[in-house]
């Protein structure tokens, strides 16, 4: 991060500073809104949120070093501070305001599944060519993204925007805080409906991005997805990349390498190459079209870019294939939607030996909830998963229709798991972020003696 003075953040989010006109000087060197992540001359963000007001925390975020804070409230104190009608506007504010002291080229990016994927993948191919800035892990939301951004720094020649949704006006949020110059979609899936109703509001709540394009860019779309292909009628700046033959860009002859990856013959007007992706899956292919299509936009080499689409890594969480010795561990735990279980339970049945899947609770489904968990238990039984496990309070239909075990809770779930995997079982682990399902990989990992560096 690039120091900034108080007088600075002062002048970019238009808050009112209380405290000793001598501090105004003072130097910002971090921006956090996590308290335990305070240091000296640290800004602190209290984020006032749905269970906690991180205002509670000031004066342990002054204890620790902060040099300053952003309050929606006047605080009793002799430390300086930054007075605002809402902090989270104030962190969009400055954010937007010091990634405007650079100017690499944006590229924004959202869909419903594997958004961080994708932006793995891309940073990953760009990265051949171009000084790339990233969105870190998932930081994605309205507090996330504008967090990372103080990372930014004037040797980023490109910038890769991750942003996420569950309800409208997310996007737009977002949006104007990264104006991308060229806008990437991934795919349009039953997710967060319980806030956004059908696929057609989760569309319309993630193309909200694209009011706040700058002119002259691509938008890159997923031509397979119905929805999004849609947006090439609309348009004349659309870049299509998939797997039918209407695609700009496309995939053909796609062979499984088992779990050690995809390989696939890229097609696109005036050329082609073989392409290989480390990480196993038919959902795969996509994140390395899309980064293909990117990058051959971007006047990179078809070399380049194979090099770097062979060189990704799957960040935590995200389909991690983990020898463990004795079993192989597939950890696909970060979150979970019908779609996406699917394609972990693909990648499952590439497993040659006997094959379990720990499959947790599915949240934001809205009313059809029931069903969406019922189709994929009967997915898991057609894959022929020889022991299904079904964990959490919406997984009882899941287990029904896939003929495997429920358990209301992960230390139910624990109690017996130990004694049901046999040596050679591939075991796949997915849920629902809040369902926390990494306490079971960390469990089996911790049992088996695993060790960072045997990740496959």
């Amino acid at each position: 991060m690039r120091p900034l003075t108080i007088q600075e953040v002062v002048s970019a989010t238009g808050g009112r500073y209380c405290g000793e006109e001598r501090l105004l000087l003072s130097t910002i060197s971090k921006v956090v809104a996590d308290s335990r992540m305070v240091s000296p001359g640290t800004l602190f963000v209290p984020i006032i949120g749905e269970r906690v007001d991180a205002h509670d925390f000031i004066p342990a975020a002054f204890q620790a070093g902060a040099a300053c804070v952003f309050s929606q409230r006047t605080l009793d104190c002799d430390k300086p501070y930054i007075l605002v009608d809402s902090t989270l506007m104030a962190l969009q504010r400055l954010a937007a305001w010091y990634k405007g002291q650079f100017s690499p080229r944006v590229i924004g990016i959202t869909g419903s599944v594997g958004k961080t994927t994708m932006k793995e993948m891309l940073f990953s191919a760009l990265s051949q060519e171009f000084c790339v800035f990233k969105s870190q892990g998932n930081l994605n939301s309205q507090v996330g993204l504008p967090l990372t951004l103080f990372e930014l720094g004037p040797e980023h020649q490109l910038a890769i925007l991750e942003m996420g949704t569950s309800s409208f006006g997310e996007i737009d949020r977002l949006a104007r805080l990264g104006q991308p110059d060229d806008c990437l979609f991934i795919n349009i899936g039953n997710v967060h409906l319980e806030f956004l109703g059908s696929r057609q509001g989760v569309f319309q709540a993630k193309t909200e991005m694209l009011s706040h394009m700058r002119p002259g860019g691509h938008v890159f779309v997923n031509g397979d997805d119905d929805l999004l292909l849609g947006l090439k009628r609309s348009r004349e700046d659309v870049i299509t990349f998939g797997l039918e033959k209407h695609n700009d860009v496309r995939a053909t002859q796609i062979r499984s390498l088992g779990l050690s990856g995809m390989a696939f013959t890229a097609v696109w007007d005036g050329g082609t190459c073989e392409i290989t992706v480390p990480v196993p899956g038919d959902h795969m292919v996509y994140p390395a079209l899309g980064a293909l299509a990117v990058s051959l936009a971007y006047g990179m080499a078809p070399d380049a870019i194979r090099t770097g689409i062979a060189e990704y890594r799957p960040i935590w969480g995200r389909m991690n294939i983990q020898d463990l010795g004795e079993i192989m561990l597939i950890n696909d735990a970060y979150n979970a939607s019908p779609s996406s279980m699917r394609a972990a339970l693909d990648v499952l049945g590439y497993h040659t030996g006997r094959k379990v899947a720990i499959l947790g609770d599915m949240y934001e489904l809205g009313e059809d909830t029931e069903r969406y968990h019922r189709e994929v238990g009967a997915y898991a039984r057609e894959k022929g998963i020889d022991l299904i496990l079904c964990v959490g309070g919406l997984t009882q239909g899941m287990a029904q229709t896939a003929k495997g075990r429920h358990y209301e809770g992960k230390a139910e779930l624990w109690a017996q798991l130990p004694g049901l995997l046999q040596p050679g079982d591939a075991v796949l682990i997915k849920g629902s972020r809040g369902l926390e399902m990494e306490e079971i990989v960390q469990k089996l990992q911790n049992l088996y003696g695993w060790h960072e560096t045997q990740t496959h």
